[in-house]
């Protein structure tokens, strides 16, 4: 209320240009609506621009500006491409950025995204899609836990903010994790003292939740043990680890990669997603065609390398030498599959070196955030006639990219897959071709 009776003088009216790389609105003075790029391509502010959260580009908006971000924001003319979000959270929850974005310019933003990293890097090329599936599919996800007088606050941090939301639905979980919220409540809640946070990593395998909490003291006393324990096996917990002790095993944890069930180490790299897992693999897939030598670097727990071992014999590397026993495991418990050379290699200090890649048909990579700069740089002076390149982050993607077509190779593909629903985050599959 106080907001409504200050002056017009105090606020700022402006217009809203287009999306920052975040997902956030960039706004000017309706005098000055000029866009600007970065040195990477990513849509960026300068001197006159203004972040402006959850606004949508051609947004007429009144905001008070502090530091560069509007605040206390009014929209006196809404986009055409507002929807109504579906979250009570959204707004507040730093999880998603987008929810109030429709399809046309949500897609658009997502390829963008793609385009300008790759643009930056001298690079031109229509990106396809992105590939979508259903929000609530994220089967893993952080959450922060802190205690309060009323009890414990589980969720998200607010965007830019220290500030928690507590959660009481996700629309981006499965239902069947997103169920087990008042579990983990309950779970974290004798671990938390009153100033501390705690942080819990849930994957919900096949079998229940694996749940890995991380930030609380040390679990000493056998009584609380005994209660966590009770009040796990109560949920649908699989196994429940504190740092580095597991409380509780029932089971191993699993998933399936293209029909072949893998057990899942502790602190293991997953997709996002089941469907995730299934749209990477039928992209890379349609790019190997009849290849019958395939190599797949960073190859994690096997995602994409059990699925190419339906019809190509697969030499599979990763530094994860947990990832790479369960591959192993996984592939001999399997049918019908070509053989699977898994190796445990770092490969950013030892990447293949061009004797070793040249044996293959095609190779694939799907490196952390940082991307695969040393291994790139080998591949640029190799005969291999296909690479699919996989990436979630599209500035270390360019530079890669931009390697491998200075070594010879052409990119004929850049599809983008919507992984991260609702975020600024997108996936990508490159593909390249000698």
């Amino acid at each position: 209320m106080a907001e409504a009776l200050e002056p017009a003088a105090q606020r700022a009216r402006m217009i809203v240009t287009r999306l920052g790389s975040a997902g956030e609105g960039l706004a000017r003075p309706l005098c000055d609506a000029a866009p600007s790029s970065d040195a990477r391509g990513e849509s960026t502010a300068n001197a006159a621009d203004v972040y402006a959260p959850y606004t949508l580009p051609d947004e007429i908006i009144t905001a008070h500006i502090e530091d560069g971000r509007a605040t206390g924001i009014r929209i006196e003319r809404a986009s055409d491409a507002r929807v109504r979000a579906p979250c009570p959270h959204f707004g507040r929850c730093g999880g998603c950025a987008l929810q109030h974005a429709a399809a046309p310019l949500y897609e658009a933003f997502k390829r963008d995204r793609l385009a300008q990293a790759f643009a930056a890097r001298g690079l031109a090329i229509d990106v396809e899609g992105p590939v979508r599936f259903a929000h609530a599919a994220r089967r893993r996800a952080t959450f922060t836990a802190r205690r309060t007088k009323k009890g414990v606050m589980l969720g998200f941090h607010e965007a830019r903010a220290e500030t928690l939301v507590d959660l009481r639905t996700c629309k981006v979980l499965r239902p069947e994790l997103e169920a087990q919220l008042p579990v983990l409540r309950k779970l974290i809640h004798p671990l938390l003292t009153r100033k501390g946070t705690a942080r819990l990593a849930v994957t919900l395998a096949r079998n229940g939740l694996d749940v890995a909490i991380t930030g609380v003291a040390r679990l000493n006393d056998p009584n609380l043990r005994q209660s966590l324990i009770d009040v796990a096996q109560r949920g649908q917990l699989v196994r429940l680890t504190i740092d580095d002790d597991i409380v509780l095993q029932q089971a191993t944890p699993y998933v399936a990669f293209a029909g072949v069930d893998v057990e899942i180490p502790p602190g293991a790299f997953l997709q996002a997603s089941e469907e995730a897992d299934a749209a990477l693999l039928a992209l890379i897939s349609e790019a190997v065609g009849p290849a019958r030598e395939v190599i797949d670097l960073f190859c994690g727990l096997g995602t994409f390398a059990l699925g190419l071992a339906r019809s190509a014999r697969v030499r599979a590397y990763d530094g994860d030498r947990a990832a790479v026993s369960a591959l192993q495991q996984a592939h001999r418990q399997g049918r019908r599959l070509k053989p699977i050379e898994a190796v445990t290699r770092d490969l950013y200090a030892d990447p293949l070196n061009v004797k070793e890649l040249d044996a293959a048909e095609v190779v694939i990579f799907d490196p952390p955030r940082a991307g695969a700069k040393a291994q790139a740089q080998v591949l640029a002076q190799s005969k291999v006639p296909v690479v699919v390149a996989v990436s979630c982050n599209p500035a270390t993607l360019a530079r890669d990219a931009r390697t491998l077509i200075d070594g010879g190779y052409r990119l004929t593909r850049l599809t983008a897959v919507d992984q991260f629903a609702w975020s600024a985050h997108v996936e990508a599959v490159a593909v390249f071709k000698r």
